[in-house]
């Protein structure tokens, strides 16, 4: 790689790098700020409006398919499907059941 590029990339890590701590600087300012108020005036969360936001969430890719019945799936997560079971023990691996992706 050339040294003109090699050198640039370096510079712009190193000015992300102190983008990043200024941020985190003012942003932990605003938040001891924000503490300090809320202290002072004794805001209860009541007030604030404070809620806790839900996380949804994913649902699990499906990883093998029923060869019997290509509509029924599951992924690595949880118990296996009655389906997943009784093809193992019919001699169908679970590489055979692997989706394709």
């Amino acid at each position: 790689m050339n040294e003109e590029i090699k050198a640039l990339e370096q510079q712009i890590k190193e000015l992300q790098d102190k983008k990043n701590a200024i941020e985190q600087a003012e942003r932990n300012a605003a938040l001891n700020t924000v503490r300090e108020l809320i202290k002072t005036w004794k805001f209860s969360s009541d007030e604030l409006k404070v809620t806790k936001t839900k996380v949804e969430k994913s649902k699990p890719v499906p990883f093998y398919f029923n060869p019997h019945n290509t509509a029924e799936t599951c992924g690595v997560r949880g118990v296996r499907p009655k389906w997943f079971n009784e093809n193992l023990k019919n001699g169908i691996s679970k590489k055979d059941m692997l989706i394709k992706k």
